[in-house]
């Protein structure tokens, strides 16, 4: 921007806005917003980038003045993605900024990759007797780096002596950095984004000495999506993992989809949901599922949380009414049991738990970093009760 320029109040944390839409949790930002943040990133000068043995960045700034009037008609869409497609060029000098700031390591070579993902991780000096591992994915715009800052996992990791698993979506698989949970190739087991975590678990496991039976996952909106994926597609490989903000596995085909899915929600009957179980042929024990949804969430609507619990409770075989509730910190925790208060050793319905967070809704990254946001204080919060039963 010019000096002594103003970001528009959407972008101002100083007007109630977030210098980091990716906090948002968008599958894709409305176009408008899309354009402004474009006009207001300059590239970086030709002759400097030079000097520095690097590649010269696109100049997209005529690009975005030609599309910008196009971008609001439904007839010149497909124009519009093909500028996100070639903007995605000159952003991928960004993918590996930051890393190194937050303690992450890459790891190559860990398998075939057919999904095309980074893998970033991070493993304390000292891990615990039989280590766990937490899977952890980003939302859209975000890197595995900008939301290990706005969650702090990289700090709980050290403190309670876990490893972490950061996979990173690029610019070149979605624009915006969205895991592709809603494409066919990408969200079924032995296939495409999917496939690639379960080799980057299976280098952590041999890397590490991870215990297998203690491997978690977790990811805010469309890593909550893909974390719903995973969950489906590895029954065998994750012993639970926490969906924050997001959708049910296969509640879309294709992005138009997953745009309705998304904005509007879709119930289904507990039994059509149960293609979870579909997913595998895993006969159980099922993953232990949490499912996090903030009640003023007005991206990702929060009808979908009831619609996650749906699914899990019919791949578990368990009634709808839950088994408990209670209020911790003014949010509504509800839990869901077998007769034996949890996994059993055949079928093995697990328990599954959701949590409704009151009048949540996304804080600038400036206000994650200094204080964590209200949802990651209760999931860790209720992480302790269900560490001492509850």
């Amino acid at each position: 921007m010019p000096p002594g320029a103003r970001p528009p109040a959407w972008l101002d944390p100083d007007r109630g806005g977030s210098a980091d839409p990716g906090l948002f949790h968008s599958v894709f930002l409305p176009v408008s917003k899309l354009i402004e943040i474009g006009t207001l990133t300059a590239p970086i000068q030709k002759a400097a980038i030079q000097t520095e043995g690097l590649p010269a960045v696109i100049d997209l700034r005529q690009k975005i003045a030609d599309l910008a009037s196009l971008a609001h008609q439904a007839r010149d869409r497909r124009p519009w993605e093909k500028f996100l497609a070639a903007a995605a060029v000159a952003e991928d000098l960004a993918e590996h900024v930051n890393d190194r700031d937050r303690g992450l390591v890459e790891v190559t070579g860990f398998g075939a990759n057919p999904g095309g993902l980074r893998m970033l991780t991070h493993v304390p000096d000292i891990l615990g007797p039989k280590p766990a591992l937490v899977v952890v994915l980003h939302g859209c715009t975000q890197t595995a780096a900008s939301y290990d800052t706005g969650t702090g996992w990289s700090t709980l990791a050290d403190r309670h002596g876990f490893a972490l698993l950061l996979p990173e979506q690029r610019r070149r698989n979605n624009p915006l950095r969205c895991f592709n949970w809603f494409r066919s190739e990408d969200n079924q087991r032995d296939s495409g984004e999917a496939a690639s975590i379960r080799q980057m678990v299976e280098r952590m496991i041999a890397d590490h000495g991870i215990d297998p039976s203690r491997v978690y996952v977790t990811g805010l909106s469309a890593g909550g999506a893909m974390t719903s994926v995973l969950l489906a597609t590895y029954p065998d490989v994750f012993a639970g993992g926490a969906i924050l903000s997001a959708v049910p596995y296969r509640s879309a085909e294709g992005l138009q989809d997953a745009f309705e899915v998304i904005f509007q929600g879709r119930s289904l009957p507990a039994a059509e949901w149960g293609r979870a179980r579909a997913a595998s042929d895993h006969p159980g024990p099922w993953p232990t599922v949490s499912v996090w949804h903030g009640d003023s969430d007005a991206t990702v609507t929060p009808i979908n949380q009831t619609e996650i619990v749906k699914q899990w409770l019919d791949v578990h075989g368990l009634p709808s009414p839950h088994s408990h509730e209670e209020t911790v910190n003014g949010h509504t925790r509800r839990v869901w049991r077998n007769a034996e208060g949890g996994r059993s050793s055949n079928r093995g319905p697990s328990p599954v738990w959701g949590t409704v967070l009151r009048s949540i809704r996304p804080v600038p990254m400036a206000a994650v970093s200094r204080g964590r946001s209200s949802t990651m204080s209760a999931c860790r919060r209720a992480s302790r009760s269900r560490d001492r039963g509850d």
